[in-house]
C-alpha cells in the first residue's frame, strides 16, 4: 500500500503511540506492579477506617444436590469500627435493620445501648468479640467476618516470600484497564489454615473424616490491578488442601472480591462473594455448602460518638 501525505504522517503517530503504550505494559515487571499494589493495599486499610455504608448480605445453604435449601436475606448499617481501647485494630460492625424484608424493632435505639457496652469493655479483645457476636446475631450456624476489612493477603507483608506472582496480561474491567496478576502460594505457612482457630487466615471447613489428617492448606487466585492507581478492582482468592490420596488440591472455599470507586480516593468494596465447600475425606468428595454475598451502597464518613449515635457527615 503507498501512504502519502499528513495521512502517513497521522499513521506513523498512532502506530507509535500504540508501540509506546506496549512498551510501558512490558517494561512494568510484576514485582513493580505488586509493590505498588501493595502501597495502595496499605492505603486502604488506613482509609477505609470509620467508614459507613448499606449492607445486603445474603445466605444460601445447599442440599447434597448443589440446590439451594434454605435462604435468608440480612439487610443492615455496616460500620467499619475502629476499637477504643486498640487504634490499630478494627472490626466490622452490622446493626441490622431487617431479616428477610421484615424490620427489626428498635435497631437504632438497641445499637445506641449496644456502643455503651462496647466503650465499657474491659480491653480490645472483649471489644471485639460484642462486635463480632452482635453483628452476626442473625446469621445462620455460619459466619463469616473481615472481607471489607483486608485486600490480598497475597500481597501482606507478613507474607513475603509465601507466593509467586505471574503477570498474566492485560484487561478491560469495568470501563478502566487492568493488569491481570495471578498468584499462587509455593510456601505453607501457619497463618494459613483451615479448622486452626488460632491462625490469622483460618476458615473453619466441614471435613467428614480422619481429623488428623495433613491438609496441605494453600491460597491460590487473580487481582485486577488498576495500571494507572494500582488499586486493586478485583480479586478471585481459593483454598484448596491436598489430603493424602487426593490427586490435586481441591478448593475448599472461593472469595469474590469486587470494588468500586468512591470519594475517599481507595475503591470500596461493592460486591463480595463466599463459597464455601463440604469434603468427605474417605470419599475423596467436595461439594458446594454455603454461600454468602454482601452487597454494598455508597461509603460514606459518619460521625460516631462513645453513644453509638451515627449520622452522616456532609461531604
Amino acid at each position: 500500500m503507498n501512504v502519502r501525505g499528513p495521512l502517513f504522517a497521522m499513521l506513523i503517530l498512532c502506530l507509535g503511540g500504540i508501540s509506546a503504550h506496549a512498551q510501558l505494559v512490558r517494561e512494568a515487571t510484576p514485582q513493580e506492579i505488586v509493590t505498588k499494589a501493595r502501597e495502595r493495599m496499605t492505603a486502604y486499610f488506613e482509609t477505609f477506617k470509620n467508614l459507613l455504608s448499606e449492607e445486603k448480605k445474603v445466605f444460601e445453604i445447599y442440599d447434597e444436590k448443589g440446590a439451594i435449601k434454605k435462604r435468608k436475606v440480612v439487610d443492615s448499617t455496616f460500620l467499619v469500627y475502629q476499637l477504643t481501647k486498640d487504634a490499630g485494630r478494627v472490626a466490622e460492625f452490622r446493626n441490622v435493620v431487617a431479616v428477610d424484608g421484615k424490620k427489626v424493632e428498635n435497631a437504632d435505639e438497641r445499637a445506641r445501648e449496644f456502643f455503651e457496652k462496647v466503650v465499657a469493655s474491659d480491653n480490645s479483645q472483649k471489644e471485639f468479640e460484642r462486635i463480632r457476636d452482635e453483628s452476626g446475631r442473625f446469621d445462620e450456624d455460619f459466619s463469616i467476618s473481615g472481607l471489607t476489612l483486608f485486600q490480598a493477603i497475597a500481597l501482606s507483608n507478613e507474607l513475603r516470600g509465601r507466593f509467586r506472582y505471574t503477570m498474566a496480561g492485560m484487561e478491560s474491567l469495568g470501563g478502566r484497564k487492568v493488569y491481570l496478576m495471578i498468584f499462587d502460594q509455593i510456601r505453607p505457612d501457619p497463618s494459613i489454615a483451615v479448622n486452626s482457630p488460632a491462625a490469622s487466615h483460618n476458615y473453619d471447613i466441614e471435613i467428614d473424616g480422619d481429623k488428623t489428617t495433613e491438609l496441605n492448606v494453600r491460597v491460590r487466585g487473580k487481582l485486577w490491578i488498576d495500571i494507572d492507581t494500582f488499586n486493586i478492582r478485583r480479586e478471585l482468592r481459593e483454598r484448596t488442601i491436598q489430603p493424602d490420596g487426593f490427586p490435586a488440591p481441591v478448593v475448599v472455599a472461593e472469595d469474590i472480591l469486587e470494588y468500586s470507586d468512591s470519594d475517599f480516593g481507595i475503591l470500596t468494596p461493592k460486591n463480595l462473594s463466599h463459597l464455601q465447600y463440604r469434603v468427605r475425606l474417605k470419599e475423596r468428595e467436595v461439594r458446594k455448602d454455603t454461600r454468602i454475598n454482601f452487597e454494598y451502597g455508597k461509603f460514606t464518613r459518619p460521625d460516631v460518638d462513645v453513644k453509638g449515635e451515627v449520622k452522616d457527615k456532609e461531604q
